[in-house]
């Protein structure tokens, strides 16, 4: 590829989130992997995970591009005038294509089914409970149908205790707080009403420690105990 065409690429790749959709999209297959899964289904847990994390962040930035142009936030590109919205419109629409057959081949019937229901909960936090109490709800059952992703990308007979569903669907509520407590101020100013600026800067603190509290040990014992 050439250096223009790099160029032109990066924005798209940034407005994904690319740190957020790298650590998941790492995580999922290499959690894939560490459970038995060395066949070219990895592959295909690798694209289903990245065409999923790249449809929920490009609707992200797609829904929010207004209010981030208007807070002048520098590190979104369509802020920097790296990218017109407008644009987000054909990737969106080829990762919603694409992530079906990709989740079905890379985990079946049940486990693919498991992938799209989580990114369905994407879906739903960007368009419809970002700015609600009930923010965190979609990270709780998008992060607890993962291990059954995963699962069933190792075998149509492996199923993943409840220990690990609980833990990951913890996981999923803290990682939304800490991706909101940044932005609790700005959320406040613009109106909105996430969990995190419903709790405030403290109570959201401590809730996170209530939920590392929990969600370690809980882990620990489905990883090394049972």
């Amino acid at each position: 590829m050439s250096i223009s065409g790099l160029k032109k690429l990066l924005p798209f790749l940034h407005a994904t989130h690319l740190p957020q959709a790298t650590a998941m999209v790492v995580a999922i297959t290499a959690a894939a992997a560490l459970f038995g899964q060395h066949t070219w289904r990895l592959a295909f847990v690798f694209l289903a995970a990245s065409a999923g994390q790249s449809l929920v962040g490009w609707l992200n930035d797609y829904l929010d591009a207004k209010n981030d142009l208007d807070l002048g936030r520098s590190n979104k590109p369509v802020v920097k005038n790296q990218l017109d919205v407008r644009k987000l419109k054909t990737p969106m629409l080829v990762a919603a294509l694409l992530v079906v057959p990709f989740s079905l081949l890379a985990a079946g019937w049940l486990g693919g089914a498991a992938h799209l229901f989580a990114v369905s909960q994407g879906l739903i936090y960007d368009r419809y409970l970002a700015r609600t109490k009930w923010s965190w709800l979609p990270y709780a059952l998008a992060f607890g149908a993962l291990p059954f992703f995963v699962a069933q990308s190792v075998s149509p007979t492996a199923w993943p205790s409840w220990q690990i569903i609980a833990a990951s669907s913890l996981v999923g509520v803290i990682a939304h707080l800490l991706n909101a407590l940044p932005d609790i101020e700005i959320d406040k100013k613009l109106g909105h009403s996430g969990l995190a600026v419903f709790l405030g800067v403290r109570k959201t603190k401590l809730t996170l420690l209530a939920l590392f509290a929990l969600a370690i040990p809980t882990l620990v014992y489905a990883l090394i105990v049972q």
